[in-house]
């Protein structure tokens, strides 16, 4: 039986625009990983996170409409 992302994460997904200063999980160097939205426009949306291995900060770039992620909403 396979699990969903939100069974793994104990999240459940919520359908709304992601706007700046959501929390959302991405996949970025080969795992799933929570980042912050930084900037979103008609296409795209960047996302900062830190790496836990080194503790650098990174930014990457998502287009929008494959970027559907999680976002834990408080």
């Amino acid at each position: 039986m396979e699990a969903t992302i939100q069974e793994m994460t104990g999240m459940l997904a919520k359908e709304r625009e992601v706007e700046v200063g959501d929390e959302v999980m991405h996949w970025a160097t080969g795992r799933l990983r929570w980042g912050e939205v930084t900037k979103v426009t008609k296409r795209h949306i960047w996302i900062e996170y830190t790496s836990p291995s080194t503790g650098q900060v990174h930014n990457t770039q998502r287009h929008r409409d494959i970027a559907l992620m999680y976002s834990k909403f408080c």
